[in-house]
């Protein structure tokens, strides 16, 4: 039979108890020496160089969708914060829908002097494989607050055809 005591930790001298993740803050660590050796790398005299273009692999993290099924249809919500509907393209081939968005810097302010920059050009692309079929000419799609929300009509199944052949 399982022993249902549990391991309490006393601290004696009555001072509060800090919850270290060792694991998070060496991704802190990690990620502040990558944010500096990218802008070392890419601008070393301070001119704005243009960046690599983000890789597919994060674009996940810049891009979190959920895929709903409501019924009639299929509903794709997708967080693109700051992104222009302008420059965001949706596309849809057989059951997948991709959405790409091309952002492009803004070159007007050349006389700002900024001491940070880290807004720039970007382009990344998200694919989605959709669980049943869609009748892909009635997409519709709206942005909303940085919101890109997506219906799409679910296509019906074809009732079968019942036949009566007469014999001759």
């Amino acid at each position: 039979m399982m022993d249902d005591r549990k391991l309490v930790l006393r601290n004696d001298a009555k001072e509060p108890i800090l919850m270290i993740n060792p694991f998070r803050e060496m991704d802190d660590i990690f990620n502040s020496f990558r944010r500096d050796m990218d802008r070392m790398l890419w601008d070393p005299l301070g001119f704005e160089l243009p960046r690599p273009r983000m890789r597919a692999v994060r674009a996940a993290q810049f891009m979190p969708m959920n895929l709903e099924d409501a019924g009639e249809k299929l509903v794709l919500s997708v967080e693109m914060p700051g992104i222009n509907k302008d420059d965001t393209k949706i596309s849809l081939e057989e059951d997948i829908l991709t959405i790409s968005v091309d952002s492009k810097e803004d070159k007007e302010d050349k006389q700002s002097n900024f001491l940070l920059r880290e807004r720039s050009s970007f382009s990344c692309q998200r694919s989605v494989r959709l669980p049943i079929e869609v009748m892909g000419d009635k997409v519709s799609a709206k942005m909303d607050n940085g919101v890109l929300h997506v219906e799409l009509p679910k296509k019906h199944p074809k009732e079968p055809v019942k036949n009566e052949i007469k014999i001759e």
